[in-house]
């Protein structure tokens, strides 16, 4: 018989979103979210009892600098996304 057994709880909080979301560049809303989670993280650490500890934690999102597409490379380490990563990739390993 299976038994399901619920272990590591946390608790998790989602800062607020950057209300001008479409008027500032991406690395800009990026870094409004760090500093909102700072800012928690400190007002947690001062305010709440029984706390162990507070961590920011992020995903990670590798993406094109030319196209904006996923990143993806072949067995090779070559870019798959578009000529420009290509062609770069190219003049790099010329250059070393």
């Amino acid at each position: 018989m299976k038994v399901t057994r619920k272990h590591n709880y946390r608790v998790m909080i989602e800062p607020k979103g950057y209300a001008g979301y479409m008027s500032v560049s991406q690395d800009d809303r990026d870094s409004y979210d760090l500093i909102q989670c700072r800012q928690i993280e400190e007002q947690v650490g001062r305010h709440v009892d029984n706390v162990y500890r507070t961590t920011i934690d992020y995903d990670v999102e590798e993406r094109c600098s030319h196209c904006k597409h996923y990143w993806s490379e072949d067995e090779n380490g070559v870019p798959e996304c578009c000529d420009t990563a290509i062609e770069e990739y190219n003049s790099k390993k010329q250059t070393v």
